[in-house]
Order: C-alpha cells, then sequence, then structure tokens
C-alpha cells in the first residue's frame, strides 16, 4: 500500500477513530516506518529509526512508561493542554532536548532550563537526526486568538526520512506548501467550526490525521 493511500485510509477513519480506539498509525518512510501513537488531545509521540519524539507530552509519566525516555520533546504553547510543568519534569531525562518558544522557556523550572532548546517562528534545528522547522501557530477567529495568538506559539514541521510531519494550529506558508505532510490537528480546533485549524489550509485534506482527538 502506497503512502498516499495510507493517509487517505486514515482520513476516511478520522471521525471513526476520534471517538473509538487510539492505535498507532504507521507511515512508510525512506528509513523505516514512522510510528505515530495518538495520547490525548494535542498530545503525540512519534517513534522513528530508533528514536522517540513526543510532542506536548501532559497529564503525568504514565502515559509514556510505555515509550521509553524520548529524544526530543516538541512543546507548543504555555497552556496546560500543551505545557505542563510536572509531566515535563517526569519524562525528560539527560539525554533528552526540549524543543520550545521562548513563551513557554520563560516559564520552565530551573531542573528544565539546560534541557531546552529555544526555537522562534520560521528558525530550524535539527535534534537526534531530525529536522524540527518551527513556524507560525495560531487560531483564526476573534474568539479563539485569546487562545492561541500568532508568534507566542510554534507549530512544528518535522522531517523523518523524506517523509514531513506538522503540528500546530499553523497558517505558515511552509506548512501549506507541505503537500505530502501529516497534519496533526483537527479542523475545528478549540472547537469552534469556524476557526479551521491546520489541517484546513495547512495541507491536502487526504494528509490529515485527527489530532486533537476530538471532544478531548
Amino acid at each position: 500500500m502506497t503512502t498516499n493511500r495510507i493517509l487517505r485510509w486514515t482520513l476516511g477513519l478520522c471521525l471513526l477513530r476520534a471517538f473509538s480506539s487510539q492505535a498507532a498509525d504507521k507511515i512508510k518512510t525512506a528509513k523505516g516506518d514512522l510510528i505515530i501513537n495518538r495520547v490525548k488531545h494535542g498530545t503525540v509521540v512519534f517513534q522513528w529509526d530508533g528514536k522517540t519524539v513526543f510532542v506536548d507530552p501532559v497529564g503525568g509519566a504514565a502515559p509514556f512508561k510505555q515509550f521509553g525516555t524520548p529524544d526530543v520533546v516538541l512543546v507548543t504553547d504555555i497552556h496546560g493542554d500543551h505545557f505542563n510543568k510536572d509531566t515535563l519534569t517526569a519524562v525528560v531525562k539527560e539525554k533528552t532536548v526540549v524543543i520550545a518558544p521562548e513563551a513557554v522557556a520563560a516559564l520552565a523550572p530551573a531542573v528544565l532550563k539546560k534541557s531546552i532548546t529555544t526555537l522562534a517562528n520560521g528558525k530550524s534545528v535539527e535534534k537526534a537526526g531530525i529536522k524540527v522547522e518551527a513556524v507560525p501557530m495560531y487560531n483564526l477567529t476573534p474568539t479563539c486568538l485569546r487562545f492561541h495568538n500568532k508568534v507566542r506559539g510554534n507549530g512544528y514541521v518535522m522531517t523523518f526520512g523524506g517523509e514531513r510531519g506538522h503540528g500546530g494550529h499553523s497558517r505558515d506558508a511552509r506548512a501549506q506548501e507541505n503537500r505530502r505532510g501529516i497534519c496533526l490537528h483537527e479542523p475545528a480546533v478549540h472547537n469552534d467550526p469556524g476557526a479551521g485549524g491546520g489541517c484546513g489550509a495547512g495541507v491536502q485534506a487526504e494528509d490529515g490525521l485527527p489530532v486533537p482527538l476530538s471532544g478531548q
């Protein structure tokens, strides 16, 4: 089965999966399968080429024990459903690199600061063999802009063996060019049907994965 067919199949099950199991998705890359584990809301775990990436780990250490120590942790914004000090302190180990915007780094406890690499919108860095690009992450409607305004938070475009994955409520041009990317936010962010999330304009519809999970 080709990557495009897998992605179309995934989108077809988008609503079903949002209310049922949270089974891992598998995407073929030039260096083996990229495994995408959706944990809760915007929290995702990527496993690829012997590396593990946590996105917005929240909810304590227990949900992440099965995945081991992360090589990279991405934090998108300052709110509790993206940034949780206790969870980060529990999952981040000596080898872990945390990538976050300046606003998150400023709020992080001292014990985490040495692990944090700050990344501003428009910048990129490579960690553990994974290229990470920071793009603007924000909501569109006046009502929802108070949750995610422009510039403060990061969406992330990651490259795994030639496949690019995008996470965050982004409207940045690089995310829009990411036609075969994996969008990690549902079209109606924060349950506002007029908000239009990262998937709507960021990438083609056939490339969507349902994260955050509806109703969570």
